[in-house]
């Protein structure tokens, strides 16, 4: 590398030189020269965000399970009936007494 940076040689020459191809010095080029801290900060940005929403999927399904099984729930006759208990008594369904046993 220090042909074509210090000594100014093209990247042809060198590759001639050695009896290699231009990609393959681009290449050793590339690999030896330091990255830029803006483009490795905005990598490391981008990671943060792939995870972030590598992980949204599990926590989109998470909230779609409880949302059906609380759909489920509020639409059971359990709960249907308890809702009836308690509107008529007035009190919470877990409060409620009817010792006589009238209400349902």
């Amino acid at each position: 590398m220090k042909l074509i940076t210090e000594l100014g040689y093209s990247v042809s020459e060198v590759a001639e030189q050695l009896g290699c191809s231009t990609a393959s010095v681009h290449r050793w080029q590339a690999a030896a020269t330091p990255p830029d801290p803006k483009v490795s900060l905005r990598m490391e940005l981008g990671e943060d965000e792939n995870k972030r929403l590598r992980k949204e999927p599990a926590r989109v399904k998470m909230e779609l399970d409880i949302l059906k099984k609380a759909t489920a729930y509020f639409s059971s006759s359990e709960c249907k009936v308890q809702s009836a208990k308690c509107f008529i008594a007035g009190t919470p369904a877990k409060q409620h007494f009817d010792p006589v046993g009238i209400l349902f």
